[in-house]
C-alpha cells in the first residue's frame, strides 16, 4: 500500500520537481506540478459558464471602464517588457542551442521574463470576467474560452521545459502581438470610437502570428542537427494549425462573408441623413 502511495506521489508531484530548469522550478505556480494550471482553468470555466451567469442574472451590468483601462495598460507593459528583454536573443530562436550558453545573470533574467509571460496568462483570464460582469455575453465565445483555457497550461509546459533557444519564439511573437492587442482593448475601453477602424487588423496580426509558429515548427521538425525532442515542435505545430483554423473561420465569418442586413442599411441611411442635416 505504501509503495503504491509513494508511486502515485512521485508521478503526481515529485517528478515535476525533478524535471525542468532549476531556476524555474523554484518559482510559484511552476515548481510543484501542472495541476494548479489545470485546476485554475477548470475553475475559470465553471465560474464563467455556470456561477457567474447565475450570479449576474438579476443584476445590472457593472461599469468597469477605468478598471479595464488599467488592466489593459498593465498587460501592455508586461508584454512590452517581455519583448524588450527577449529582443536581443530573437535571432537565436532559429538556432537549436541550449540556453545555458548565457551567463548566469542573463539566463536567470530571460527565464524570469518568460515567467512573467506565464503569469500574464492568468491575468488574461480577467478579460472574460470583465465581459461577464458587464453582461457582454456575445464576447464570451467558444473561441475566446478555448483560447484562454489552453494558454495557461501550454505556457506552463513551455516555461518548465524551455531548455532550448528555439522555445522562445512563441512567447516572443505572442507578447509582441499582445502589446498591440491590449493597446487596442485599452483604447476602445476608454473610447469605443478609437478602435473601430483597426479591429480587423488585430485578427490579421494574430493569424500572421500563427502562420509564423507553424513555419517555425516545421523548420525544426525537419532540422536534423537539432537535438531538441520533436514533441515540442509537434505541439507548436498543432497549436498553430488549430488556431489558424479557428481564428481564420472567425475572420471569414466576421469580415469576409458579411452581408448588410436591412436594419444595418436603414441605420446607415439614418446616420447619413443626420450628418446631412447637421452640415446644412
Amino acid at each position: 500500500m505504501s509503495n503504491t502511495t509513494s508511486g502515485v506521489q512521485y508521478y503526481v508531484h515529485d517528478v515535476w520537481l525533478e524535471s525542468g530548469h532549476p531556476v524555474i522550478s523554484k518559482l510559484p505556480l511552476v515548481g510543484g506540478s501542472p495541476w494548479i494550471a489545470f485546476a485554475s482553468v477548470i475553475l475559470y470555466n465553471i465560474f464563467i459558464q455556470k456561477i457567474g451567469p447565475a450570479w449576474m442574472k438579476n443584476r445590472q451590468p457593472f461599469d468597469l471602464k477605468w478598471i479595464i483601462v488599467v488592466h489593459n495598460a498593465l498587460l501592455v507593459l508586461v508584454n512590452a517588457y517581455v519583448v524588450y528583454i527577449a529582443l536581443p536573443h530573437v535571432p537565436l530562436v532559429f538556432e537549436c542551442t541550449k540556453i545555458e550558453y548565457l551567463n548566469q545573470t542573463e539566463l536567470e533574467m530571460l527565464l524570469k521574463v518568460f515567467y512573467f509571460y506565464y503569469i500574464s496568462k492568468y491575468v488574461d483570464l480577467m478579460d472574460t470576467v470583465f465581459f461577464l460582469l458587464r453582461k457582454k455575453w456575445r464576447n464570451i465565445s467558444g473561441l475566446h474560452l478555448f483560447h484562454h483555457s489552453l494558454m495557461v497550461p501550454a505556457s506552463y509546459f513551455f516555461l518548465k521545459y524551455a531548455s532550448h533557444t528555439t522555445g522562445g519564439f512563441t512567447p516572443f511573437i505572442n507578447s509582441f502581438v499582445h502589446v498591440i492587442m491590449y493597446s487596442y482593448y485599452g483604447l476602445t475601453a476608454y473610447d469605443r470610437k478609437l478602435g473601430i477602424w483597426w479591429k480587423k487588423y488585430i485578427t490579421q496580426l494574430q493569424l500572421a502570428q500563427f502562420c509564423g509558429c507553424v513555419a517555425h515548427s516545421i523548420y525544426f521538425l525537419f532540422c536534423v542537427e537539432c537535438g531538441r525532442p520533436k514533441i515540442y515542435h509537434i505541439c507548436e505545430l498543432t497549436h498553430g494549425l488549430l488556431f489558424m483554423y479557428m481564428f481564420g473561420s472567425f475572420y471569414v465569418k466576421n469580415y469576409i462573408n458579411t452581408k448588410p442586413t436591412k436594419q444595418s442599411v436603414a441605420n446607415k441611411e439614418l446616420n447619413n441623413n443626420i450628418l446631412k442635416t447637421k452640415s446644412s
